[in-house]
């Protein structure tokens, strides 16, 4: 534990079960006895001659389907007693001392990921009040791990946009590589090429892309989005085998620059990428889940894969909590070798880990079904493979004070499955108490991106990359387009609108034009793309010719090429030796941090 007051977690621990051993019926003994004898006497009735009598084979009947329901009731009743037996008195059942903290993989499915309706403020899960918690504890150490999906961006307020990419899942092409089952991918013969933006407002320093490399794969090419093409990073996936390879990019400008993946060809999948700080050992929460994800089917992933991830980001911890969603098709042993399948690739790399089981908290399932069964079922399981592996474990039915009935009594559920933000605080809480965690020092918040102010709102203005060039004699001759700028704006509707001045002389002449120009620009719902380019204003500032009376000048354009906004400026009258020129934006957005792109 991270906490030095073992007093204090003692008799905490000895109050949790002290509650479990109170919803122990103090009559027990009795009430087995009764049930006992009503099982024995209902036996005998059931084996009364029915021989010439239907009276006594229609009693004879009824006493066996007496007998049957009192022997069911007391197997039941003996298998509710034994569980919480074995949650009470379990060694593992406790809060541990965990060591230190640094990253931590939370697995699995909607109990972790969350679930809910964001537009109706439902949206929820426990990470969002435990990530406060680690930073509370560590300070901002930097965003982590991004898989590159729309589940991912929605997660992580990112700004996301991928053309000729395909989404990667955990049971489709390359998802039994993936970490968590997200990335993008091109599949093999795949005619062009994709590109691909991931931007956000939180400093980073670097950024480590993981990619696939495998037999035949292609190339991609990977840069800062406020850089040209001439300072792109082009990584060959080709390989003799399949492999996990990665390629760092270091963090340019100032803002917050997206990655910009450019020419992403054929048979090539690009899984995420971990972003950190320099100097900065990473403390924070990598979730390895998804909504409707079964256990059986992460087991099933490529194991020597989940060892490499597992080397490759050394987590000092992971709690697994999966089931869930196998509860209608997977019965108890399946569920403990699945458990013990994942376990073991953790222990075979990292066996200084601490392994969390997690028994989920109770659905609403129908008494008797086969989903209640199997659920019921888990539990035993659980306690085993703790038990064998030296692993702690922790019932999330302790957190919301009891099974299904009790925790939507006391408002903690969001449907038959799901608790809802109320009990996913608690949840929170209660993982938080297990690592040893303390729960209310104050939260620093994440750090925004170098001189783009706060990540929580909005930035409505900025400027762009000045552009600048100076050549010889030979200058820039008439007729000629100079590209400034290719933009992409935000996803949600996002319109800017762009002030521009073009400054432009001769070589060695008092020639000197100075343009101003006004044009507005939108986007629709894909991020770093641009759907309608509006009315263009031109103003002249200043002109001044040579002794012949000529004056260069300048043509201005804005139009839409790729599903960007491509700006250009072209020498007309005379050519140009030098040319310099500034953007500054203004814009209206609903989405957090800045939302213009330079590609």
């Amino acid at each position: 534990m991270l906490s030095s007051d073992y007093g204090a977690e003692i008799k905490r621990i000895k109050e949790r079960v002290h509650v479990l051993e109170e919803e122990v019926p103090p009559n027990l003994d009795q009430i087995v006895q009764q049930a006992t004898e009503q099982a024995s006497i209902a036996t005998t009735q059931a084996e009364i001659s029915t021989a010439g009598a239907s009276t006594a084979t229609t009693k004879a009947g009824e006493a066996a389907n007496s007998a049957t329901s009192a022997a069911d009731s007391l197997v039941a009743l003996q298998n509710t007693v034994q569980v919480r037996a074995t949650r009470s008195n379990s060694k593992t059942a406790s809060p541990v001392n965990v060591g230190s903290v640094g990253l931590i993989f939370a697995y699995l499915d909607s109990l972790t990921a969350g679930t809910g309706t964001v537009g109706a403020g439902t949206y929820t899960n426990w990470r969002k009040y435990f990530e406060p918690v680690l930073r509370g504890r560590f300070g901002d150490t930097g965003p982590g791990w991004h898989s590159f999906s729309t589940t991912t961006a929605a997660d992580k307020s990112v700004s996301f946009g991928a053309t000729s990419m395909t989404s990667v899942t955990l049971t489709g092409t390359f998802g039994t590589y993936s970490l968590d089952g997200f990335g993008q991918y091109r599949a093999p013969g795949a005619a062009g090429v994709g590109n691909m933006d991931w931007n956000f407002n939180q400093k980073w320093d670097t950024a480590r892309v993981y990619y696939l490399k495998q037999p035949s794969g292609g190339s991609f090419g990977v840069r800062c989005s406020n850089t040209s093409d001439a300072s792109i990073t082009t990584v060959d996936t080709s390989n003799i085998d399949f492999d996990l390879g990665f390629v760092d990019i270091a963090y340019t400008g100032s803002g917050a620059v997206a990655l910009a993946f450019r020419n992403v060809g054929a048979n090539v999948c690009i899984f995420g990428a971990f972003f950190s700080l320099t100097g900065v050992s990473p403390i924070g929460l990598v979730s390895v889940a998804e909504g409707g994800r079964k256990l059986s089917d992460v087991a099933a992933q490529n194991s020597s894969f989940r060892q490499k991830w597992l080397t490759a980001f050394a987590p000092t911890h992971a709690l697994i909590n999966g089931g869930m969603n196998d509860r209608g098709t997977t019965n108890a042993a399946t569920h403990y070798n699945d458990l013990n399948t994942i376990v073991t690739d953790i222990q075979s790399v990292l066996p200084a880990c601490n392994i969390t089981i997690i028994q989920s908290n109770e659905p609403n399932d129908a008494t008797g079904s086969a989903s209640a069964i199997n659920f019921n079922a888990y539990t035993a399981q659980k306690i085993a493979l703790a038990e064998l592996k030296e692993l702690s474990y922790v019932d999330l039915r302790d957190a919301l004070g009891g099974g299904y009935a009790t925790a939507n009594s006391k408002g903690l559920m969001l449907d038959g499955v799901h608790p809802n933000d109320k009990g996913n605080r608690r949840i929170a809480r209660f993982i938080s108490d297990h690592l040893g965690l303390p729960w209310l020092q104050k939260d620093p918040g994440k750090t925004p991106s170098p001189g783009s102010g706060s990540g929580a709102v909005p930035i409505p203005f900025g400027t762009l990359t000045p552009k600048r060039d100076v050549l010889n004699t030979v200058g820039f001759p008439t007729g000629t387009a100079i590209t400034l700028w290719t933009l992409g704006l935000g996803q949600a509707f996002p319109t800017a609108l762009l002030k521009i001045r073009v400054d432009v002389t001769r070589f060695q002449s008092p020639v000197h034009t100075l343009r101003e120009y006004y044009v507005r620009i939108s986007n629709t719902t894909v991020s770093n793309t641009v759907t309608n380019v509006g009315q263009i204003t031109d103003t002249q500032i200043f002109k001044e010719a040579d002794t012949d009376t000529i004056a260069t000048d300048i043509t201005f354009s804005c139009v839409i090429e790729s599903g960007k906004a491509v700006i250009k400026v072209t020498p007309v009258t005379r050519n140009w030796n030098s040319y310099y020129a500034t953007c500054e934006w203004s814009m209206r957005s609903t989405v957090n941090g800045i939302q213009i792109q330079e590609n």
